[in-house]
């Protein structure tokens, strides 16, 4: 199939706001998409809607609400998000960044 779950992501306290979430999601993603083919997403958001930080990180990758019904499992349908083109996720994940790319090296 096209899709990749993720099933869990989470850091330290100490390491939030540093950006950790952030690569790994993109590692994940890149890979998937890159390595197996997937070109579509979805994960479940822990505390939905109150979980500001995870949904901004979310978002920054194209995540967005399925639509009503899409799923089956309707009981967690408003925690879900998905990504429908994960190279269009990724490519605007690139461009929003505030370093170049060949930097990436130095960090």
């Amino acid at each position: 199939s096209g899709w990749v779950k993720v099933e869990l992501l989470g850091t330290d306290r100490s390491f939030r706001g540093h950006g950790v979430a952030k690569l790994l999601l993109a590692s994940v993603l890149a890979y998937e998409q890159s390595m197996r083919g997937r070109t579509h997403a979805v994960l479940q958001v822990a505390g939905g809607d109150s979980n500001v930080a995870a949904n901004k990180l979310y978002s920054s990758f194209g995540f967005e609400l399925p639509p009503d019904g899409y799923f089956e499992d309707t009981a967690s349908g408003s925690n879900l998000r998905v990504v429908w083109d994960l190279e269009i996720g990724l490519r605007t994940l690139e461009q929003q960044q505030a370093y170049p790319r060949e930097r990436l090296g130095e960090l």
